[in-house]
């Protein structure tokens, strides 16, 4: 597939993911103001349940699919699929049991009056979510990244009726949960129906051959995203255990990253990872890192100015989404800022695609023990705020080390693993507009007018520094010709 048409699957899956990224804040900013602190709090306590456990019933497999479908004719890609399907669905069934079987034990630990009741109307939902995981991916590998966006989207909007409306008409907690279970079990239905569709007529059944492959490449990707997931949770498991639901929906609105950043990078690294799998088995290292540095550039010229805007508008932004309750997630929410430039690329892309997966397992290993330490060792000192501190310097330290690892793989020096110079000029870009936009608005009075004058200040600033740079300014327009192209505003200059 020509770079052309990669850009075009990047930006529409972004799109439909970014879509989808909106119904879900705007689902979290009703439920804020809907209900108290507390009930917020344990509804949230029960999601941190859930993606606590979801890595371990995964095993990495998703990412398995990625790795092997490209590699694949169109039965062993179908294979690859079932096989998935059926190993996630189990994990679902082991996983809606346990959570039966151990919820007042969860409640116990984290804290939370009421929790263990929220599990237990929770159990079924594992079983029908966890096989849409598969299909995600597999329409990705399989060129299919407009459906997946598409789908994207359509599943938050289900996710965002199912939830606000009950809530809205007075339902309790344990009942929106089963509502949010049927709804899930059609979408399963239905985004399963369409993964098979374009391998219709096409033999393929359970591989217990092939799945033996799966699991040698998958578990440690698995064990690897089991550390990962606990370096990223810890913070919150630590918190509910260290404070009440009322102070942990605090942190929980300050300490959510924003939900765009994961999805920027990672549908455009899911749309290269393939391709670089690819290049790097014919070990045609020279266009994977022209690849990874064009995908990477791509996101910081977003990510940077959204990082040094936000940072001057959170004391206006976060009362006006979720209410002046959460004024005190306002200082949580600036140092967590500090993670989204980092975001601008997936470090572990380029290992796994070099089938290192052991060291993206040995870097989880490492963010795990440095969260859990850092975090003990901040909080009783610095509260909220120590452990959002934990998870910056955290992330920083194994980024750096990520990066050491991907100059071996690549067989590079340091200094051209990523593009410095050209990150280096985005980021001054965007942090001079910044400061103009923070000395004007502090003459006006704090709420959504100030909000309003800081936005405008910050791109009439910003506009004048990215355009004037020829680099920028072409980077600019290949963005806006691949997001016209990938909506059909503009024929595409290629085919698949």
């Amino acid at each position: 597939m020509d770079r052309t048409n990669l850009s075009q699957d990047a930006v529409a899956l972004v799109a439909g993911r970014l879509a989808g990224a909106m119904c879900f804040l705007a689902g979290m900013m009703v439920l804020a103001r809907l209900l108290t602190r507390e009930q917020y709090g344990l509804y949230q306590q029960v999601w941190l349940v859930y993606n606590t456990v979801l890595p371990f019933m995964m095993m990495g497999l998703p990412g398995g699919v990625t790795y092997f479908v490209p590699q694949m004719d169109t039965w062993g890609q179908k294979a690859v699929l079932i096989n998935t399907i059926g190993i996630l669905g189990l994990g679902g069934v082991i996983t809606g049991v346990g959570t039966y079987l151990f919820a007042d034990s969860l409640a116990g630990l984290l804290g939370g009056q009421g929790l263990g009741d929220l599990l237990r109307a929770f159990v079924w939902y594992p079983m029908v979510s966890f096989p849409l995981l598969a299909v995600d991916v597999f329409l990705i590998a399989t060129h299919r990244a407009k459906i997946s966006a598409e789908l994207a989207f359509l599943s938050a909007l289900v996710q965002l009726a199912a939830v606000v409306i009950p809530v809205w008409f007075g339902y309790d907690l344990a009942s929106v949960l089963i509502i949010l279970t049927s709804a899930t079990l059609a979408k399963l239905l239905l985004f399963q129906h369409l993964a098979f569709y374009g391998h219709r007529g096409t033999h393929g059944s359970w591989d217990l051959a092939l799945l033996k492959r799966q699991l040698a490449y998958c578990i440690p990707l698995g064990l690897a995203a089991v550390l990962g997931t606990l370096a990223l949770e810890v913070d919150k498991l630590i918190v509910a255990g260290y404070f009440s639901p009322d102070r942990f929906a605090l942190y929980e609105v300050g300490a959510r990253e924003l939900p765009f950043a994961g999805i920027v990078s990672g549908s455009i690294m899911a749309v290269l990872t393939p391709e670089f799998v690819r290049l790097y088995s014919r070990h045609e290292f020279e266009r994977v890192v022209g690849l990874w540095h064009a995908g990477t550039i791509r996101v910081a010229v977003i990510f940077f100015p959204v990082t040094a805007f936000l940072l001057v508008a959170a004391p206006d932004l976060i009362p006006l989404l979720f209410s002046d309750r959460y004024r005190e997630s306002v200082a949580i929410f600036q140092i967590t800022l500090l993670l989204l430039p980092l975001r601008a690329t997936q470090y572990g892309s380029l290992l796994m695609a070099a089938g290192r997966s052991r060291l993206v397992l040995s870097g989880s290993a490492l963010a795990m023990a440095l969260k859990v330490a850092l975090n003990l060792a901040l909080i009783p000192f610095f509260g909220l705020h120590g452990a959002a501190a934990a998870t910056v310097f955290t992330v920083y330290l194994v980024v750096l080390w990520l990066l050491m690892h991907c100059v071996r793989v690549l067989e590079v020096p340091f200094k051209r693993v990523l593009p410095w110079i050209m990150l280096a000029r985005i980021a001054l870009f965007s942090a001079a507009p910044a400061v103009v936009a923070y000395a004007f608005a502090r003459v006006i009075e704090p709420g959504a007018l100030r909000l309003g004058a800081c936005g405008l200040t910050y791109a009439a600033a910003a506009i004048p520094f990215f355009w004037l740079n020829a680099e920028c300014r072409d980077l600019l327009r290949a963005l806006s010709v691949a997001m016209a192209k990938s909506i059909g505003l503009e024929r595409s200059g290629g085919g698949r």
